[in-house]
């Protein structure tokens, strides 16, 4: 060892180790360590200065300084095994010595790894100077998210200014509704267009959901100085996966990551609820009547009277919609074509046309009055009251709180007498609606001069849910620019892949687990504890580890737990292996469950559609199927809601999107399980030949690299494009539409939720096949004797256990034979020849 010591110092020069003062009471060995530690500014020493390479620069010096307990080294100076060490204490003398000794015999075998690596690559591990042309391939894609998630914020806020006039214009006439008209047209080319740019934003919203989940995994993944930690805790914990619990198994920062992992959750909330909903189609009803006036003598038995309309008429000039009953003026649009189950007796028997058929927009459109004539009495006090008053709160007022009265008579009808009774309302001035009644009149379109009158479609842009989306959209950019301004100078020690979990393990031998090379990941491992009997332990025998029936081991108090003792766990070698859904356990029975009945929900929803409007449309095959299929891609309504506030409009959306959430969850469990099996597919790849690892942390000819984390882009681009359908025809299976009702003087505003039965068949297709890939990947399973993984820190630590090196050609799975002081096999990992595992033998 001093040898060595010696050799390192000649090499990094005179000017790092040998001019070094001591302090008081400090040996030379320390004083040439504290140079080491101090001399650069970054905290990674002098032996940065040897062309050491990318391996040099993850957590040596951290790993060497961190102790889990704050007491002990565990750094085990025999090359061979580097075995962890077993004691139970946790407390040690260690000196500033002994980890003087432990980092030089450290340097020295990193500089024999890596000795062949350029400058170039080894700086290469931190994110570069430059934009793009320096970076990994890992850190191209993370700045590329970024970026790209910019432009997307770019874009948003470049809409709602462009809409910002509009959108104040008309907040003013309707404070109720946030919808700004983009065009208007009929009503099949406003939805094709809506269903057109609800395709983009799906496309778009995936994307932006899928790079905050990168993003998220940076957060979830531990670094490299996290591993003896997690390993010494708990035992074991994942890699490659997205679960924000593996956020507990960090030493430190873990509140820090929480929120951030918060921050992300909460800014992608509002693209699963919102982004279906910022393009919509809102029918529009133009109500506003010219109001003429005419006196008569007599009008006790003519026209309509008794409605608000009408009075508004007589009071204001001005033909207001009744405030309390608006939504009546609206036609009946529940059901598309419904009525045509009616006319089946119509069709001939060859099966042609009928001379009305009703699945033409031309036969569905109603008819709006454009005109009403206001008849009054002549003398009457209702002549007097005529036009006489310009406040519509008080004409509304006088309708409102008008007396009942009814004037009943006897009189002569049919030879039997009876009592006729005159039911009359009175209103402003003793005017009553005996006298004065209305008469309507409906105009061609082509002779209104107001063109914001009768029926209209538009495709309208709902400001309420661009702005919030344009908000969490620009807060998610900003937060991906910072993660990547804060990195561009700091080392690289996320471990995202496995393969950076096994260059890690490399660099610090107290991450090595020498004992359980066999040992499959979720199973149990060895345990060492240090137990103190106390008040709950029943058995009066004194026990130093508890592990006796009758005492207790759940009091932390009493119990030290050491998850990596280091002692052996001996499995027998067997080529079959467990299925997915054995290794995850619980969690598996909870995505089984959560995935079918969310599957028969669809499945009973798609029925209940089918039994509910086919039967209505039995005839209608009378017109063909091209024009009989037109009735499932038609909107049905479930339920209707009155917009009497903003928080009204924003319940709409959310209700309209909540399918949206909920199958973002399921298919987060989807890309889980898909990740599990594809890096324990390529995991299984290193028993049959030799491969190398792909790394993010560490970059050389003798690693991998790849703009993506986990998945490759042949089952990574697919699942996209099946989220990106899924997430659009859900977003027309259960929408939100508008209606707008305008009287020429008030705005009223009422959300349909409505249905398309096509949308809603199409996606529960879709999710019944996302059921059963999720179900085969629960029954994966592969044959070959290396351990399962399933992303297990542990058991990849235990296949280091003499991995020393990292070959161009790459690393080897296999027996290595028996330890010198073992009695049983050892297989795992190795740069060399390594031999075939024996069938039916005990490794350990």
């Amino acid at each position: 060892m001093i040898e060595a010591a010696s050799s390192v110092r000649f090499q990094y020069g005179s000017s790092a180790i040998s001019n070094v003062t001591l302090l008081s009471g400090e040996s030379e060995l320390e004083a040439q360590y504290r140079s080491l530690l101090r001399s650069n500014e970054d905290g990674r020493g002098d032996y940065d200065r040897l062309e050491l390479g990318d391996l040099s620069n993850t957590a040596l010096l951290e790993a060497t300084a961190y102790d889990p307990y704050r007491r002990s080294s565990r750094a085990s100076t025999d090359t061979k095994t580097r075995s962890i060490s077993s004691s139970l204490s946790f407390t040690s003398d260690s000196t500033f010595k002994s980890k003087g000794k432990a980092f030089f015999e450290r340097a020295r075998n990193t500089f024999r790894i890596s000795r062949n690596v350029s400058p170039n690559e080894r700086e290469n591990t931190r994110p570069g100077h430059g934009l793009w042309t320096e970076l990994m391939l890992v850190d191209r894609t993370l700045r590329g998210m970024a970026g790209l998630t910019t432009v997307f914020a770019v874009i948003m806020i470049i809409v709602c200014i462009c809409y910002a006039k509009r959108f104040d214009e008309h907040i003013d006439a309707m404070p109720n509704s946030t919808s700004v008209r983009i065009s208007r047209g009929s009503n099949s080319s406003m939805n094709h267009k809506a269903e057109g740019f609800k395709f983009l934003i799906n496309v778009a919203a995936t994307m932006i959901l899928g790079m905050s989940n990168t993003y998220q995994q940076l957060l979830t993944a531990l670094k490299v100085d996290d591993l003896k930690h997690a390993l010494y805790k708990y035992g074991d914990a994942r890699v490659g996966t997205n679960s924000p619990f593996s956020i507990n198994h960090k030493r430190k920062g873990r509140l820090k990551a929480w929120l951030a992992w918060i921050l992300l959750i909460c800014t992608s909330m509002p693209v699963h609820l919102l982004a279906n909903s910022v393009i919509g189609v809102t029918e529009y009803y133009g109500m506003k009547m010219n109001v003429h006036y005419s006196s008569v003598f007599n009008t006790t038995q003519s026209g309509s009277r008794g409605d608000y309309d009408c009075y508004s008429a007589l009071r204001l000039g001005q033909a207001r919609l009744d405030p309390s009953d608006w939504q009546s003026s609206i036609p009946d649009s529940s059901s598309s074509y419904s009525g045509y189950y009616f006319t089946g007796s119509e069709c001939p028997a060859n099966h042609s046309s009928p001379h009305d058929n009703p699945f033409k927009e031309s036969t569905t459109d109603e008819k709006y009055y454009s005109d009403v004539t206001v008849h009054y009495e002549t003398g009457s006090p209702c002549e007097a009251a005529l036009n006489k008053s310009t406040n519509p709160g008080q004409v509304w007022s006088e309708f409102s709180n008008s007396q009942y009265h009814n004037n009943c008579s006897d009189s002569d009808y049919s030879s039997s007498a009876s009592t006729y009774c005159r039911y009359t309302y009175i209103f402003f001035g003793g005017c009553t609606d005996d006298m004065f009644y209305c008469e309507y009149e409906s105009k061609p379109e082509s002779e209104r001069n107001d063109s914001m009158q009768g029926n209209q479609h538009w495709l309208v842009l709902r400001m309420q849910a661009a702005i919030i989306l344009a908000v969490c959209i620009t807060i998610k950019a900003a937060y991906m620019i910072g993660v990547n301004v804060k990195a561009r100078h700091e080392v690289k020690t996320h471990c995202l892949t496995f393969g950076d979990i096994l260059v890690a393990s490399n660099f610090d031998p107290d991450l090595r687990i020498p004992n359980e090379s066999l040992v499959n990941g979720g199973d149990f491992h060895r345990r060492a504890v240090s137990h103190s009997c106390h008040k709950h332990c029943k058995s009066q025998k004194l026990s130093d580890t508890g592990e006796e029936l009758g005492h207790c081991q759940n009091c932390k108090k009493y119990n030290k737990v050491n998850n990596c003792p280091g002692l052996p766990w001996p499995a027998l070698s067997t080529k079959r292996k467990k299925s997915l859904i054995t290794n995850l356990g619980q969690t598996a029975l909870t995505q089984m469950l959560t995935l079918s009945f969310t599957s028969m929900a669809m499945v009973g929803v798609s029925i209940f559609l089918v039994v509910t409007y086919v039967p209505k449309y039995a005839y209608a095959v009378c017109v063909g199927w091209t024009s009989y299929n037109k009735q499932f891609a038609a909107s049905q309504v479930f339920a209707s809601m009155a917009v009497d506030s903003l928080w009204g409009e924003i319940a709409a959306f959310l209700i309209s999107n909540g399918a949206q959430l909920l199958y973002s969850c399921l298919y987060l469990l989807l890309i889980y399980n898909i990740t599990l099996i594809s890096m324990e597919h390529e995991w299984g790849k290193f028993e049959r030949a030799r491969q190398r690892l792909r790394c993010t942390i560490v970059k050389s000819e003798r690693f991998d690299e790849s703009y993506f984390l986990q998945l490759p882009r042949k089952i990574l681009f697919p699942i996209m494009a099946y989220s990106v359908v899924m997430h659009w025809l859900l977003g027309l299976a259960i929408l939100a539409k508008e209606d707008i009702v305008f009287d020429g003087y008030s705005m009223y505003s009422r959300y349909n939720i409505v249905t398309v039965p096509d949308g809603v068949w199409g996606s529960c297709a879709l999710l019944l096949a996302m059921t059963s890939c999720c179900w085969w990947a629960f029954t994966y399973k592969r044959e070959g004797f290396i351990p399962q993984m399933f992303g297990s820190i542990r058991t990849l630590c235990a296949a280091t256990s003499q991995l020393n090196d990292f070959p161009v050609a790459g690393i080897h799975w296999g027996d290595l034979g028996t330890n010198e002081s073992g009695a049983f096999r050892h297989a795992g990992l190795s740069a060399g020849e390594v031999g075939e595992i024996v069938p039916n033998e005990i490794y350990a």
